[in-house]
């Protein structure tokens, strides 16, 4: 019998990445003692309804050759890349659940409160052939490392199952990512949120896994309680769950809103470091932002192709022939979608995920040095965002009342004040009056509108380049020619008219949070 916590990390894989982790010889070098191999046939219980799934729990009955053992795992943050679930253990006679055979009072009554009266039948199953090492770090920390390969059945749907799990035994949790990086070396690094349970029940529903899709921002849970610590954890597992979800949708399809999330997230990202720059270690956050910078630079080219070809060219190809420079686009977006794959599947990307992600699940911005530090994580979130919020909106306000001035460098830059002032607004809203928020949404959203498609416009300019570098021989074709003089020509009168039209929504009034 055995009640706790358990602290893991899970990972997705191809069958000929598992495979090369299944026989890595890397796993010799940290492993103590031989591999363990089990077949598990785990039941999955709950009501038609799915009461438990509702109430963030789960029931389990798994077999294996030591006999049947039933577990009650409930909570965990969605939020967070590390998984941590309350889980409690019991050996039980068979395949069918006892809920009087829960050992941890509360975590029974929790049980039988979600069912409320309601009898539990299976849901799924879940099988897999599980390889186990256990490895234990220089300093002590032992952490168990799970390679399954398996599938999720229910009624007459399947459906695969191979990924990796790390589980810290004992020690620090920090050991977690210190093993991962080591194994998953040079593999692309692609977290599984979803536990096998909720697996189990996308299939029960008739979904399963799919296609990936674009994940948008979520927003970061924020409340008015909150210290500047939690609030900086809240909105950095926030952006590592944006970039971490859509770096798959890259590398696996051709969907150009995958390239412009993980932009976003990455630099929603560079916001929070910014916004936070006050109070966490400055070396710390630094690396990560050489990193960020850099990967936002590799997949900002294959977003700025997506954005030519589908809002600068696709526009004017109703007045014209756009086919001669369509193609020269499409074949320079997949070569560059090439060359951003294997960036995102090298050694780089991988090692700068785990970093970030052990950067906000153990307090990676700790200073050895700051002797303040303390004092300010622990001050109020709501002084904290209020006083960021004022200092942002000043400077928008300031560089605004020089509209009719700015050169196209100056609105690109204004652009970029707009966006950190977005993200910003959108980390803590919570902490604003509902008619703060109507007025910064009224006086923000057509003014970003409009110094996005002007940087949109930018991008035009550098078609003649761009075409000629794609081309070969630095040649371009009459029919090439025409249709970028022709974009050129119609994007920079359409700029001057929307800039003419509605040059004063950048032009924000003075505001006090």
């Amino acid at each position: 019998m055995a009640s706790g916590t358990e602290s893991e990390l899970k990972f997705e894989l191809s069958r000929d990445e598992f495979d090369a982790l299944k026989d890595s010889s890397r796993l010799t070098d940290i492993a103590v003692g031989p591999a363990r191999v089990d077949r598990l046939t785990t039941l999955y219980f709950d009501t038609p309804d799915e009461r438990l799934r509702r109430s963030g729990a789960s029931l389990r009955v798994r077999r294996s050759e030591a006999g049947f053992e039933q577990t009650v795992k409930i909570g965990g943050d969605s939020g967070s890349m590390l998984a941590r679930r309350t889980e409690c253990n019991v050996a039980v006679p068979g395949p069918e659940p006892d809920l009087d055979a829960i050992p941890d009072d509360d975590i029974r009554a929790a049980v039988v409160e979600a069912l409320a009266g309601e009898a539990v039948v299976e849901a799924f199953t879940i099988a897999v052939e599980r390889t186990s090492r256990t490895v234990t770090t220089t300093a002590g920390d032992t952490v168990d490392f799970v390679l399954d390969d398996g599938s999720v059945t229910t009624g007459d749907r399947r459906e695969d199952l191979l990924e990796a799990e790390f589980e810290l035994i004992d020690g620090d949790v920090q050991a977690l990512f210190q093993v991962a990086a080591t194994v998953l070396q040079g593999k692309p690094v692609r977290f599984s949120r979803t536990v096998k349970s909720e697996r189990g029940y996308a299939l029960l529903a008739g979904e399963g896994v799919g296609a990936r899709k674009p994940l948008k921002a979520v927003a970061a849970p924020i409340d008015e309680g909150m210290t500047v610590e939690e609030g900086l954890r809240s909105i950095l597992r926030s952006c590592v769950a944006q970039i971490a979800g859509n770096l798959p949708v890259v590398l696996e399809s051709d969907d150009p809103e995958g390239p412009h999330q993980l932009r976003v997230g990455l630099r929603r990202l560079r916001t929070a470091l910014t916004v936070f720059k006050s109070v966490v270690d400055p070396a710390a956050a630094a690396r990560l932002v050489e990193d960020v910078r850099w990967l936002g630079q590799e997949v900002g080219t294959l977003r700025d192709l997506d954005v030519l070809a589908e809002e600068i060219i696709a526009p004017c190809a109703g007045y014209t022939d756009m086919s001669a420079l369509e193609t020269i686009i499409a074949r320079r977006r997949g070569t560059v979608r090439g060359q951003v794959r294997s960036v995102l599947s090298g050694a780089r990307t991988g090692s700068f995920l785990l970093g970030l992600a052990a950067y906000a699940e153990t307090r990676g911005w700790l200073s050895d040095v700051d002797v303040e530090q303390s004092a300010k994580l622990s001050a109020p979130l709501e002084e904290f965002a209020t006083a960021v919020l004022q200092r942002q909106w000043n400077k928008v306000v300031k560089t605004g009342r020089r509209v009719d001035e700015l050169d196209p460098e100056e609105r690109h830059d204004l652009r970029k004040r707009f966006k950190k002032l977005r993200y910003s607004i959108e980390f803590f809203e919570p902490l604003l009056s509902r008619r703060e928020v109507r007025r910064i949404h009224r006086d923000t959203k057509r003014a970003q509108e409009i110094l996005g498609y002007l940087n949109d416009v930018r991008l035009a300019h550098g078609l003649d380049d761009l075409v000629r570098d794609g081309g070969g021989k630095g040649r371009v074709s009459v029919a090439a020619a025409r249709a970028i003089g022709f974009c050129q020509g119609w994007h920079e009168a359409h700029a001057k008219y929307v800039w003419e039209d509605a040059r004063q929504a950048v032009a924000l009034e003075p505001m006090r949070f």
